[in-house]
């Protein structure tokens, strides 16, 4: 699996200090799921930074031939 995190950045372009979401895209092989995913970074994400942040993960999927 890949994971691609976005930074939310205000109006100026740098990076928001108290940001209230977070977006990560995952790629992960066709028919994969991870349902648990969202729940266990925001976790991580709020126990190692304090901010109480909602998280959005979006999956793009592939399909590979060799």
């Amino acid at each position: 699996m890949f994971l691609k995190i976005e930074i939310p950045l205000d109006a100026e372009g740098t990076a928001l200090e108290h940001p209230e979401r977070v977006v990560i895209t995952a790629e992960c092989p066709e028919g994969e799921s991870y349902p648990e995913l969202s729940s266990e970074l925001r976790e991580r994400i709020n126990e190692r930074t304090a901010a109480d942040v909602t998280v959005h993960v979006r999956y793009v999927e592939y399909d590979t031939a060799e």
